[in-house]
């Protein structure tokens, strides 16, 4: 319900799931990726590698967390949209 906003918004979308949605998203190939079910050992690994190519990385309620039960990766002028859109 929630990412169908964003969906809206964007105009696109696509399941990628897991990790490799946040790595296109840590490479510059994607815009955003938000996942609503995640686990931590998947987010530990991805919150540094987000983060360190220059995004943001945060559960979907945008706490900046590796230990949420999901994840949004993006730039950073994307991040505050993307979790108004989500409602996060």
């Amino acid at each position: 319900q929630h990412v169908s906003r964003l969906v809206e918004n964007f105009g696109k979308d696509r399941g990628w799931g897991d990790a490799y949605g946040h790595m296109l998203v840590a490479t510059g190939r994607l815009d955003a990726m938000v996942d609503p079910i995640m686990n931590v050992w998947d987010n530990a690994a991805l919150k540094p590698i987000v983060e360190e190519a220059g995004g943001r990385f945060s559960d979907m309620a945008g706490n900046p967390t590796a230990r949420g039960t999901s994840a949004v990766s993006c730039n950073h002028n994307l991040h505050r949209t993307v979790l108004d859109l989500i409602g996060g």
